[in-house]
């Protein structure tokens, strides 16, 4: 009885690390370089999924203000594959349509905002009423000001692999362990166009993952 406590009440994480996972790349546009691979590897640790996040610096290439078509940054890409030791085990097609469409399904207003705020932000303001977020025409993202480089964060919210508790074991993935791969959408399909005023170019910059 002594032993099933002691088994029972033990620790088995003996050891918590804060990681910074960076992009194999420097610059990326869908005029360039379009395919953003990250991977997450280790030979000892296992990985957090539900710890994982992304950022990178958004910069706007004209001198014309850039307004992205939701505040969300899941929209700048068309595709995600994930691999493990090499499989592929996640792709989807239509990533930022599919993104947009479930998260304003199934998330509350005030976890929209929270996503919102994370990412492109939003002229509405935090204090307002749940409502007033909660309709579809208020999901207006902050316009990028001419020449400005932006810090956004997102998190892969379609991602079964990180919406689930379970922890990966890097040590026993070879190759290059986890991989992430994020195929950037076309400008036209990310930025929202009015006649010559807006920019529709950008490009993105230190791209890294935060994780546990």
């Amino acid at each position: 009885r002594q032993r099933q406590m002691w088994i029972r009440d033990s620790s088995w994480c003996t050891h918590k690390r804060d990681a910074t996972v960076f992009a194999l790349g420097n610059l990326y546009s869908p005029a360039g370089v379009s395919m953003i691979s990250i991977p997450f590897g280790s030979s000892s640790e296992w990985l957090v999924p539900e710890s994982v996040y992304f950022s990178a610096l958004f910069t706007n290439k004209e001198a014309k203000p850039c307004v992205p078509a939701d505040p969300d940054p899941n929209l700048l890409f068309e595709r995600m594959d994930v691999r493990m030791g090499g499989q592929l085990v996640e792709s989807l097609t239509e990533f930022a349509r599919c993104n947009t469409l479930f998260t304003r399904l199934t998330m509350s207003a005030a976890k929209k905002l929270q996503v919102a705020q994370m990412g492109f932000g939003t002229a509405v303001p935090a204090t307002s009423a749940v409502p007033y977020f909660d309709s579809a025409q208020n999901h207006k993202a902050e316009p990028v000001a001419a020449g400005a480089t932006v810090r956004i964060f997102w998190k892969l919210h379609l991602s079964a692999l990180l919406s689930q508790h379970r922890w990966l074991p890097l040590f026993c993935l070879s190759g290059q362990g986890l991989v992430f791969n994020l195929f950037l959408a076309p400008f036209a399909d990310s930025l929202v166009k009015n006649g010559t005023t807006n920019s529709m170019t950008w490009e993105l910059s230190d791209v890294q993952a935060k994780c546990s």
